[in-house]
């Protein structure tokens, strides 16, 4: 990732100044209008459940008696802060929905913003001001219904009661208009995690959604994760969206739509399958193929995963060439122990030693973050 800190100046200016942009990718590159860009990115989740709105709006912390609300604008620009320039934002049709009365926010998420009153007046807010942050944005279609989320996923986005193909064409066809106003947005990752279902399966509905939506918006990318299931010769299961092994030889390819377009983004944990040259390592440059991976998180608590799990997987990634990569999460909150922030009323501390990893990787806070110890984005 360092190979791109050189240009790191030129490339926000793009970000800040163009009307438009054209990303596309090929032989393991992310270009933005001819320049290639590295991502270093982040998941703040939140947005795709029943409260629509990124988790964590409901924290602040004191400084000197005064309360200081974490909005939207202060969790921007702290990700920024931390050495991240990409946020991924998980979503659901609800959150696309601009109606208060039937699809409001939590009450939470209007505290420092009152006019934060539905999921897509969230989504605009989120995007403009990860543009004024200087963040990339890559848009991800988590589930077909907000209820069917974490461990409840449906694997496919005919398996939401009444969503049908269509209604997912049509969502996707929505994003894809919005990120038109918005050339910090990379592209779309169409669908999260499918599993249940074999290569070929998925390979269609990616292919038809992609088909259905490029004509809307040809300036960006699609990514298209991996499925689940065993790859032939090893007897461990693959994590959701981690199998990527047939894409080589059946590769997703909508009719009209280029090659570049097209980015793979496998999903990593240490409870898949390590064999990750065969589940998506080889396909990096393979056929002028790009990987980036959407999502790869670690519990900061676990032996195995500091250890092993998390060091293995970065050698890997940076031996292959994969140098963009989005972390599962910044939230305080996440469940699984992938967080990066502290779980508590502020989300201030941050994990050391997932600073000290990331480092790394390119990826260095501002050093207001690390005069204290344990850091903090509040200092």
């Amino acid at each position: 990732m360092n190979k791109f800190s050189c240009g790191l100046i030129f490339v926000f200016a793009i970000l800040h100044s163009a009307s438009s942009a054209n990303w596309y990718a090929t032989n393991g590159v992310l270009y933005n209008s001819g320049v290639s860009v590295t991502l270093k990115g982040i998941n703040w989740f939140g947005l795709e459940t029943t409260a629509r709105a990124p988790d964590g709006l409901w924290t602040s912390n004191v400084v000197n008696g005064q309360t200081i609300g974490h909005s939207i604008t202060w969790f921007m620009n702290k990700i920024a802060d931390l050495g991240f320039n990409a946020v991924r934002i998980p979503l659901s049709p609800e959150s696309l929905k601009n109606d208060a009365v039937h699809y409001p926010t939590a009450s939470w998420a209007r505290l420092w913003d009152p006019t934060l009153t539905t999921g897509w007046i969230v989504l605009n807010s989120m995007l403009t001001q990860a543009k004024s942050s200087g963040l990339y944005v890559l848009l991800d279609y988590q589930t077909c219904n907000e209820n069917q989320i974490g461990n409840n996923l449906p694997g496919l986005p005919t398996n939401c009661p009444g969503y049908t193909l269509n209604n997912w064409y049509q969502d996707l066809n929505t994003l894809a208009t919005l990120a038109k106003s918005f050339p910090n947005v990379i592209g779309i990752d169409i669908f999260n995690e499918p599993h249940g279902c074999s290569w070929s399966t998925w390979r269609e509905y990616a292919q038809g959604a992609i088909a259905s939506i490029y004509n809307t918006n040809q300036n960006i990318v699609y990514f298209v994760e991996g499925i689940d299931g065993n790859v032939p010769g090893d007897g461990t299961g693959t994590n959701w969206g981690e199998n990527l092994y047939y894409a080589g030889s059946q590769p997703v390819q909508p009719s009209g739509v280029p090659a570049n377009k097209i980015i793979y983004s496998p999903h990593v944990y240490d409870v898949g399958d390590n064999d990750w040259e065969k589940c998506f390592g080889y396909l990096q440059g393979y056929n002028q193929n790009t990987v980036i991976v959407g999502e790869w998180g670690y519990n900061s608590k676990s032996s195995y995963d500091i250890n092993t799990f998390a060091p293995n997987l970065i050698s890997f990634l940076k031996t292959e060439g994969i140098n963009s990569v989005f972390y599962w999460s910044f939230n305080g909150n996440d469940a699984d122990l992938g967080y990066l922030t502290s779980a508590d009323s502020t989300w201030c501390t941050v994990v050391s030693e997932k600073l000290t990893r990331f480092k790394g990787m390119g990826i260095t806070p501002k050093s207001y973050i690390t005069s204290t110890n344990p850091p903090s984005i509040c200092n």
